[in-house]
């Protein structure tokens, strides 16, 4: 194992590469009590289209991602959840657009365990038609009930109202259609191509000394026997840089509106610390702006002109990027007046900015204190390209010249405008207008 050691946060892990292609990495936390692993293959619910060395596309239907996260959590006929559960160990997983990552944390004093199950049931994919059959109705459900969730539905409609061609349009567990389309042979597919060890990632994050660990994770991989790797990656999306509708009004049984505005932005191909420095330089600006570090802040929700529910949100992805901003109970036409001309006078206050700074530091380190947050951002981080400790050497670099640079060479004139509104017999048709 390659041992590495960052001596200015007293942080040391360790890293291995098994010959079946897994990447083990082994955060030490000395003295800590229990134990984080997290699992996780690069496959998420963007990757609905892939490509193979040979540039052949593969194509999976929009949810696959999701639908293998729920039934990996079959082992031989049994429920995984349940075989955990009498080691006394909690399990989950999620999907997210990325990734898919299963999951577990417990006490040290026995990891052998879990930590074999944990590779045996995310490795062992046999699973039947009926099964699958059974369970598109669970699945159908969930993405019902969150259709049914107006904050869920406001960003979904929001992405949806951006976005052409890119999955993002898409919610992560697909629609009621993909989902009754999937079959077994389509997870079969996805599996195959997917979870092969190169693809994925192995975190623990224990006080437990590393070599006991890794004999387990060694001892576990040497017995089983995988396919020749194959290497896979998400194929290139061709997506406009104009929005899908500049406005779009849903109605719901809701008490209050709520407003969505989106600013569709052309995706940056640079490196991802480049990507994360231009990231955290516009959040440094929208923070100087819309916080309660402004001082016309309190004043802007005294008079109403914002709520207390008020947000936003910016994401530089390798094929997206996107500035969000939220808002309920308020008119839609003066909450974009308002978005718009602050945008148009940004601030970027060299005192604030320096605020910002030692405050998200502060936040980035705190992820060392937790056993599952270092579990996650490991995954993250590695999957990105980049190591845990990049976004505090970004943020310490960042100033207020830079953000100001940043902020200016935003492209804003892609909006669109979603919001979920009271159920109104007199209302009329749902506004659209299509550039």
């Amino acid at each position: 194992m390659k041992r590495c050691v960052n001596s200015q946060f007293d942080e040391t892990y360790f890293e291995e590469t098994l010959e079946n292609g897994l990447k083990v990495v082994i955060w030490k936390k000395e003295g800590y009590a229990s134990t984080s692993a997290a699992f996780a293959t690069h496959f998420g619910a963007c990757d609905c289209i892939q490509q193979d060395e040979e540039k052949k596309e593969i194509k999976h239907p929009l949810g696959t991602a999701h639908f293998l996260e729920h039934k990996c959590f079959e082992l031989h006929g049994k429920d995984v959840m349940e075989l955990f559960s009498e080691m006394g160990v909690n399990v989950n997983a999620y999907t997210s657009y990325n990734e898919t990552v299963y999951y577990f944390s417990c006490t040290n004093d026995e990891i052998a365990e879990p930590l074999n199950l944990l590779l045996d049931f995310v490795q062992d994919f046999n699973v039947s038609e009926q099964s699958v059959e059974k369970e598109k109705g669970i699945i159908i459900q969930e993405y019902l009930m969150y259709q049914q969730m107006p904050d869920n539905r406001l960003i979904n409609e929001i992405l949806k109202s951006m976005y052409h061609e890119h999955p993002l349009r898409y919610d992560i567990v697909g629609n009621e259609q993909t989902i009754k389309e999937i079959t077994k042979e389509d997870l079969d597919q996805a599996y195959q191509l997917n979870y092969h060890p190169s693809n994925m990632l192995l975190v623990i994050v224990s006080g437990k000394d590393e070599n006991e660990i890794m004999e387990v994770i060694r001892s576990n991989q040497e017995k089983k026997e995988f396919a020749a790797k194959r290497k896979i990656h998400r194929a290139q999306i061709n997506e406009s840089e104009l929005v899908v509708q500049k406005e779009k009004v849903i109605e719901m049984d809701v008490s209050c509106n709520k407003v969505g505005i989106a600013y569709k932005l052309p995706c940056l191909f640079s490196d991802t610390k480049e990507r994360m420095k231009r990231e955290w330089s516009i959040r440094f600006v929208l923070e100087n702006m819309f916080s309660s570090l402004n001082p016309k802040y309190q004043s802007w929700i005294d008079k109403k002109i914002i709520s207390d529910t008020f947000s936003y949100d910016v994401d530089f992805s390798e094929d997206y990027a996107f500035l969000l901003f939220f808002n309920e109970d308020i008119q839609k036409e003066d909450f974009v007046d308002f978005i718009e001309t602050q945008l148009k006078n940004p601030a970027t206050s060299y005192e604030v900015i320096q605020q910002l700074k030692r405050r998200y530091f502060g936040q980035a380190l705190r992820i060392f204190n937790s056993t599952e947050d270092i579990a996650v951002s490991v995954v993250r981080n590695v999957f990105e390209g980049v190591s845990v400790f990049d976004t505090l050497q970004i943020l310490s670099k960042i100033d207020s010249k830079e953000c100001q640079e940043e902020f200016s060479k935003l492209c804003l004139k892609n909006r669109a405008v979603v919001e979920i509104a009271p159920i109104c017999e007199n209302r009329g048709k749902m506004t659209e207008s299509v550039e």
